[in-house]
């Protein structure tokens, strides 16, 4: 927080303007960091998304009563699967049901969340049809972040946490065996750091006990056009991976991605907006040995 005799914020700027004697905390400061598992998703996004090879058809719709429906069918094999998700939030306790599915071949799954109950506090939880899932929370404050959750069964605890300085995120991540599993032992345990400013980030990660290191960027070559990189090494088994992608904005309505991977899989996507509550979209894979190019599409209206 900052002193001024007289202070207040702005519309894009970042730094308090005096105006009068108060106490106003600097704009960037009153943002908490984003999860362990969103340290590197700026790359994530732009090397995975899009990319999938199903084939579904979604529809969506919201009730004035703040309930959203989302139903999907996805054609396989042996026909077309569905599913319905239903989300609602009710705003003057907190309480939010965030995902509901209903499975055609009967899988049901449900998540949930408690806000209110202190600030920057959230407990949530999820549990599917077989009575197996997990509770925990979250607590988020400027430049801090940390969440942990506990397995039905009582066997294994996760934590992980961020926090933020002058535009570096730093992160650590923590799964351990309780008691009733093998006790006193790390199952896996991982850390992260990213820097980025206008126009570039970066990230680095750690995997499976710190034993994979995972290097990721993102670069604006342009205002339309922006390059990703990722590449992954293990030295104990001199294992190394790189992707390569490109992500192409047209126009506000139309996104053109394109990546390739050392192992020689070539992928493309076009996401199409043809009118406001319409979007279609097709990708495409082909291993650059074999030819044998896959595809997938998907259509979302609502």
């Amino acid at each position: 927080f900052c002193f001024y005799r007289t202070a207040t914020l702005l519309p894009n700027q970042t730094k308090p303007v005096i105006i009068n004697d108060s106490i106003v905390p600097d704009r960037i400061s009153m943002h908490h960091p984003p999860s362990y598992h969103d340290i590197s998703k700026k790359v994530e996004d732009l090397l995975n998304d899009d990319y999938s090879l199903k084939k579904t058809i979604k529809a969506k719709h919201s009730t004035p009563q703040k309930v959203s429906f989302t139903l999907e069918n996805e054609k396989k094999d042996l026909g077309v699967m569905g599913k319905l998700q239903v989300k609602y939030a009710h705003q003057p306790s907190g309480l939010s049901l965030d995902k509901v599915v209903l499975a055609q071949d009967g899988g049901k799954s449900a998540e949930f969340s408690v806000s209110k109950l202190a600030p920057g506090f959230k407990l949530k939880g999820k549990i599917n049809d077989s009575m197996k899932g997990d509770i925990g929370f979250e607590y988020e404050k400027p430049q801090l972040t940390f969440h942990s959750k506990l397995n039905s069964e009582l066997t294994k605890l996760t934590s992980s946490g961020t926090m933020s300085y002058e535009g570096i995120i730093l992160g650590g991540h923590l799964k351990y065996n309780l008691p009733k599993a093998k006790a006193g032992e790390l199952d896996d345990y991982n850390l992260a750091v990213s820097y980025g400013r206008k126009g570039w980030f970066t990230s680095l990660m750690t995997t499976n006990k710190m034993s994979t290191y995972n290097l990721g960027a993102t670069y604006d070559i342009s205002r339309a056009v922006t390059a990703a990189v990722m590449a992954s090494a293990t030295p104990e088994s001199s294992k190394k991976n790189l992707t390569l992608g490109i992500k192409y904005t047209c126009n506000p309505m139309t996104t053109i991605k394109a990546k390739a991977t050392s192992e020689g899989d070539l992928h493309g996507s076009v996401q199409h907006t043809c009118v406001k509550g319409l979007v279609v979209g097709v990708a495409t894979k082909m291993n650059a040995t074999e030819k044998q190019p896959t595809f997938g599409f998907n259509c979302t209206l609502g």
